[in-house]
């Protein structure tokens, strides 16, 4: 950091959370700024229900679907999304929840071993690495994220975009994504019961989802597009050239 305060013309944070992790920790170069990490909204846009993952999954297409996406590592908090949802396939057994996301070594095994105790082996699906995410989320019914910490969570913003409602963890990125738009539901991290409450709510009343997805989508083509964060970039460029060298 100090090395970066000596040698730069200016920082960019992707979030708020992460400068103010970052002035927190130490030394951090003054006057850093935050430019949101942009996603394609053509591309992650809302569609008709895919079917074609359900069926590579063996689900069935009427099945109320949940997904996480994000490799298998200790900031995804997975064992308290799998806790929450045990609660949520005993109210709800037809329900399945799919984890996309690469995941190896003992952390990937504990969450296994905790899918056989929890019973809920036929309705966990570990999808690992997929190349379709925006597919799969057009998926789903709802979308979920169990973090512990994120710095920004793009995969929430590409949630949003489909038009899926989301319930998240404040963990950092997701409240400063969410904003006050009422584009997602936010719960506290590492709380599987707070978790679960939301799912079941957000399952169980459709014009809340709705709502959710409506909003959050709104909320992703206009703060979180990739065009939005190309301009402001473009913009900081021309501020740190010197004058007359603009174009």
């Amino acid at each position: 950091m100090r090395l970066l305060s000596r040698s730069n013309n200016r920082v960019v944070c992707v979030s708020e959370s992460l400068r103010t992790h970052f002035e927190r920790s130490g030394p951090f170069p003054s006057g850093a700024e935050v430019i949101e990490n942009g996603i394609d909204t053509t591309v992650f846009s809302p569609g008709g229900l895919d079917g074609r993952v359900r069926a590579e999954l063996g689900i069935a297409p009427d099945a109320p679907l949940l997904g996480a996406v994000g490799n298998v590592r200790a900031s995804k908090d997975y064992p308290s999304l799998l806790r929450a949802f045990a609660q949520v396939h005993r109210a709800v057994p037809a329900s399945r929840l799919v984890i996309v996301g690469q995941g190896s070594g003992e952390l990937q095994a504990e969450v296994e071993r905790l899918r056989a105790d929890l019973g809920l082996e036929g309705a966990v699906h570990f999808a690992g690495f997929r190349d379709d995410v925006a597919d799969f989320l057009r998926s789903l019914d709802l979308f979920v994220l169990s973090s512990s910490d994120e710095g920004f969570s793009l995969v929430t913003v590409q949630a949003m975009a489909t038009g899926l409602p989301v319930v998240a963890t404040r963990c950092g990125g997701p409240e400063q994504i969410v904003g006050d738009s009422g584009g997602a539901v936010l719960v506290p991290p590492r709380d599987p019961d707070a978790l679960a409450a939301a799912l079941l709510d957000v399952l169980a009343r459709p014009d809340l989802g709705k709502r959710l997805g409506a909003a959050g989508r709104a909320r992703a083509a206009e703060a979180f597009s990739v065009e939005r964060m190309v301009s402001r970039y473009v913009e900081l460029y021309e501020r740190c050239l010197p004058e007359g060298r603009s174009h």
